[in-house]
């Protein structure tokens, strides 16, 4: 069933650009929207949809009846519609992975072996989070379900078994390090840290522990950032003063959900013009991004974005080789295993058709063994015999006439399956064996008449 029905069908920081990213990020409640929408398609039986700041991706189960070139077209249809684009905008970006190698992307990406940061904590808790959202939605259940519960398993087996997980790694960790290499001593900057979610969170721990002092945490709602500022003894602003804190800092790590710019061209010209063009880093690792890309166009504006980090995370990907390849090698496992699970787990409605069957023969025989007992004509023995042939009789009438039936055919492969099932290779050889030493004997024989 995986081998032809599992897809994973998306976009990525390997095959987009960031500009594409960002318009094909989903919040929870367009998440929601989306999944209920592909399910009314009639399409797909599960479905979950995973959207991080580096990929989009739809991972579902096809309906048989469904041609799979259709399957995906719609897919990627959907999405476009939902974010008013055209299929024809992104179809060179997409990537349509089926059964096994859908499944292994899967792990891998919820084991953080295809992040852009190889490692990166946050990964998992999206994923999860992804899946939660399809139970809300009602868009998973079965298969799907069995699937994810496994490559939550893989994924927290790969981050506790190999070193891939070792040390603070993350978008917001390789932004921190930026800032580092620019400012050699990070407790002499004024650090302006936008956003107090849980990107920002991780920032601000990440910021503490490389020894960030002047910091501000500047957020939309007021409050949040104060409960981030405090534990760690920084100042907390609202966003209505971005502009005025611009003027003070050295650093900008922007991480906030928000919806256009919240920092333009036009205001940040002004802004560089009162700091007489004093150099500002500004790292705007939202998605989508917050900081108007052209701003990089201003003297003194310095301005990386998450496709950036590049020359970071080749760093980062080269000291964690050995723990990778590992980590790799864990998942390839882990699909076998689950691959061949998964082929068991397909036949066990037939073997408990089976056993139905047999036991209702037993349970029709039991009753005419009672009878036969109850009536005192004929003895135990005769009708434990009768018994135990008359179940024989029954389990075996359908198999035998089938074998029967394909072997006038000359259908080989049916009595090949037989045999195998009852394990008669051997008994069938001895046989074969005795016939052979008896033409054999025979041959002899008559030569010796002859």
């Amino acid at each position: 069933m995986i081998e032809s029905l599992f897809y994973c069908v998306g976009l990525s920081h390997k095959t987009a650009p960031i500009a594409l990213r960002e318009v094909f990020a989903f919040n929870e409640e367009e998440a929601l929207d989306f999944l209920r929408n592909l399910q009314a398609l009639d399409i797909t039986t599960e479905a979950v949809l995973l959207s991080t700041c580096n990929r989009t991706e739809v991972y579902a189960i096809r309906k048989s009846a469904v041609d799979e070139a259709v399957f995906v077209r719609t897919i990627v249809s959907l999405l476009a519609t939902k974010k008013g684009r055209t299929e024809n905008e992104i179809l060179s970006h997409i990537y349509a992975l089926v059964g096994v190698e859908g499944l292994h992307h899967l792990m891998r990406v919820a084991s953080s072996l295809d992040s852009l940061v190889v490692g990166e904590a946050q990964i998992l808790g999206q994923v999860k989070a992804a899946y939660r959202i399809a139970v809300q939605a009602g868009t998973v259940h079965g298969l799907l379900s069995r699937i994810f519960e496994r490559v939550f398993k893989v994924a927290k087996d790969v981050r506790s078994k190999t070193g891939v997980g070792v040390g603070e790694v993350s978008v917001g960790s390789v932004a921190v390090d930026i800032a580092s290499k620019v400012f050699s001593d990070l407790k002499k900057c004024s650090v302006l840290l936008i956003g107090a979610g849980k990107m920002g969170e991780a920032v601000a721990k990440t910021l503490s522990s490389s020894g960030g002092t002047k910091v501000v945490v500047a957020n939309r709602t007021l409050q949040k950032a104060q409960e981030v500022a405090q534990t760690y003894g920084w100042e907390a602003s609202s966003l209505d003063a971005l502009d005025y804190l611009l003027l003070s800092s050295d650093v900008v790590i922007a991480s906030i959900s928000y919806k256009g710019f919240i920092c333009t061209k036009e205001s940040l010209k002004k802004v560089m013009a009162r700091r007489r063009f004093h150099p500002l880093f500004i790292i705007d690792i939202s998605l989508p991004r917050v900081i108007e890309p052209s701003c990089s166009t201003l003297e003194g504006v310095y301005l990386y974005n998450i496709d950036h980090l590049n020359d970071i995370v080749k760093e980062h990907l080269r000291k964690r080789h050995i723990s990778a390849d590992r980590a790799e090698r864990m998942v390839e496992e882990a699909v076998k295993t689950f691959e061949a699970f998964l082929r068991v787990a397909e036949i066990e409605p037939i073997i408990s058709r089976v056993m139905q069957d047999v036991e209702e023969i037993k349970n029709q025989e039991l009753q005419k063994a009672r009878k036969a007992l109850m009536g005192g004509v004929r003895s135990l023995d005769e009708v434990l015999d009768a018994f135990a042939s008359s179940i024989v009789s029954k389990v075996f009438a359908r198999p035998l006439s089938i074998i029967r039936s394909e072997a006038r055919k000359g259908n080989s492969d049916v009595l090949e399956a037989f045999i195998t099932l009852f394990g008669l290779e051997d008994g069938v050889k001895d046989e074969e064996d005795k016939a052979c030493d008896e033409r054999e004997q025979t041959s002899t024989e008559t030569d010796r008449n002859l």
